[in-house]
């Protein structure tokens, strides 16, 4: 008993210490007081911040995706924007600008605010999401799990239309013609009141085409967008229904033919694209005119959009009957066997050859003796506009992708030499760092031989 309480003494003095130890203290969180989006359409979102921790809050960063596209990045206040504090207020600007950094009308943004204290803590604000439309306009919607149309108006009837459209096509050209489906929904679709809307709402295409009277956008996909596509209301007498069928069959065309490195030549993504419309309107009218008169495009030159108002047209009109001679003349198997090859990343004049037996060259002789062309076509002029060129530009789209704003990159603080070596500071310190030490291993051997001979003297 005597050893027992001995035992229970001599612990009790380490329990009273731990229990007396002090508790560490609460780390702080922040609170986020208001959160909001300004919409500065057509050129930036701005995101705003007010919030307040009992610590100094000392850096805040804006944390974004872009739905739908993998796009992912963090922005942080303008130098001056921000004040570290316990109570602060700051904004991020997001570029959206279309000849800038291109975020396109109809991106939805996930995003939250993350701050960080002066001990250390990080609070992470709730994920919202915004839809970044043209503001103060009245926008709609009617949409079933497969789409969606965004419009402004009394236009429900038309883009009821549209609806079934998207069903329509969906079937035709993606299902039974290119063997495909969309594996991202839904896929949006707005309807422009205007050409002045749908032009704010793109990049510019050069001066050229931008002042031009003589040709106008119905209808566009950013970039290699999966699941936005726009068009307009009225575009030169165009039929707003077909402008859709036109732009989702190049949505389609991606997911049945485009690989991580191989995308599609124009003539083949525009042909198919015509190809998918209710009715091919004047394109086919105004190759057939150029036909006649030998001045069709060459095929070298169809694989890249052409930025000459006279032969714009022209260059849809030919595409559309590249186009549709292959799937005549050779059927949709070889057509599918094609597109499989460049989804698998085969360079496409390798796919063409292997699938029908001819390049381009081979394949425009064929083509115009099928016609009744001649086998060497020359240029469209390009001075004066062809008599029955329709006013009524096709469907373009926009060709930049849409780059979120980034987190700035610290510059390095190692610099090159002036020499041109390409050996940085840190690198010559390292080394003669190890130098030095190389040399301080040496000495200490020599020096352990010295005592060690000497000991054995002795001995």
């Amino acid at each position: 008993m005597t050893r027992l309480l001995l035992v229970l003494a001599a612990t009790l003095p380490v329990a009273v210490t731990l229990f007396a130890l002090p508790a560490t203290p609460a780390r702080a969180d922040a609170t986020i007081e208001a959160a909001a989006v300004e919409n500065g359409y057509p050129k930036e979102l701005t995101f705003t911040l007010k919030a307040n921790a009992p610590v100094v809050i000392t850096d805040v960063t804006l944390r974004f995706t872009i739905l739908g596209t993998g796009v992912g990045a963090l922005g942080k206040p303008e130098p001056g924007a921000f004040t570290p504090g316990t109570s602060i207020e700051t904004s991020v600007k997001v570029d959206t600008n279309p000849n800038t950094n291109w975020i396109p009308a109809g991106s939805e943004f996930e995003w939250n605010w993350e701050l960080t204290l002066a001990d250390g803590t990080v609070t992470k604000g709730p994920s919202e999401r915004y839809l970044y439309l043209p503001p103060n306009k009245d926008w709609k919607t009617v949409s079933t799990d497969f789409a969606i149309v965004y419009f402004t108006g009394p236009r429900e009837g038309l883009a009821q239309e549209m609806l079934q459209a998207f069903e329509e096509v969906a079937q035709t050209h993606g299902r039974e013609l290119l063997k495909t489906e969309i594996t991202q929904k839904p896929v949006r679709f707005l309807l422009m009141a205007s050409n002045e809307e749908i032009q704010e709402a793109q990049p510019s295409k050069g001066t050229t085409l931008d002042n031009s009277d003589r040709v106008v956008t119905c209808g566009f996909r950013p970039g290699n967008s999966k699941q936005l596509i726009f068009g307009t209301v009225s575009c030169g007498g165009s039929d707003p229904v077909d402008t859709l069928r036109h732009e989702f069959a190049h949505v389609l065309n991606a997911a049945a033919g485009e690989g991580t490195l191989v995308k599609l030549p124009t003539w083949l993504e525009e042909g198919l694209a015509v190809y998918a419309q209710k009715d091919p309107g004047e394109y086919s009218a105004v190759f057939q005119s150029a036909l006649r008169r030998n001045q069709t495009i060459p095929f070298r030159e169809m694989s890249l959009p052409v930025a000459d108002e006279n032969r714009i047209i022209l260059q849809y009109g030919q595409a559309y009957t590249m186009t549709k001679y292959l799937i005549d003349t050779y059927g949709v198997p070889k057509l599918n066997q094609m597109l499989d090859a460049t989804k698998k990343n085969t360079r496409f004049d390798m796919a063409l050859e292997q699938t029908y037996g001819f390049d381009l060259d081979r394949f425009q002789q064929e083509f115009l003796a099928a016609l009744g062309g001649t086998a060497a076509p020359t240029a469209a002029p390009t001075t004066n506009q062809q008599p029955g060129q329709p006013t009524a530009a096709p469907t373009t789209r926009g060709q930049n992708q849409p780059q979120p704003t980034p987190a700035p990159v610290r510059p390095s603080s190692a610099s090159s030499s002036g020499d041109g070596s390409g050996l940085s500071t840190t690198t010559v310190l390292l080394a003669g760092g190890a130098v030095v030490l190389l040399l301080l291993g040496v000495m200490s051997f020599l020096v352990m031989q010295i005592l060690q001979n000497q000991r054995g003297g002795r001995a």
